[in-house]
């Protein structure tokens, strides 16, 4: 795991240049990939600023010269995971591809690895540890 690093959330908006966010790829080795929802229960999901939608191709009236045409006709559909924590000033967009790619986007690298673990492994009935996954972080 890389050092751990956190971006306030209010960085994003008030200092529009220079900030990263925190990327971490992993790829099972294992299916199917089960989802822990007693997880996001527990860490204090929220109905009011948490997410979960599953995204779907869809057709679109946009005239393709349109700058929002390549955009929604590129989506592919996914698994969207958003976890808000106003009290860690902590954001995660989970994605989970239908090959089984999971992305995690974050302003807090150990965030990013509490929900990969907590969402992904070390559960029943399989409990993976995330030597089951190739991992990658930018």
């Amino acid at each position: 795991m890389s050092d751990i690093k956190h971006v306030k959330l209010g960085d994003y908006s008030e200092k529009s240049e220079g900030l990263s966010v925190y990327s971490l790829t992993a790829k099972p080795s294992f299916s199917p990939i089960d989802i822990n929802m007693e997880f996001l229960t527990k860490d204090g999901w929220s109905a009011s600023g948490d997410r979960i939608r599953f995204h779907i191709p869809r057709d679109t009236d946009t005239p393709p010269d349109h700058p929002l045409a390549v955009l929604l006709g590129s989506v592919q559909p996914h698994l969207l995971i958003r976890r808000y924590d106003r009290e860690e000033d902590c954001l995660a967009a989970i994605r989970v591809q239908l090959d089984g790619t999971i992305r995690i986007l974050s302003n807090d690298s150990a965030f990013a690895h509490r929900y990969l673990r907590g969402l992904f492994l070390e559960m029943p009935p399989s409990f993976h540890g995330q030597d089951s996954m190739t991992t990658t972080e930018e």
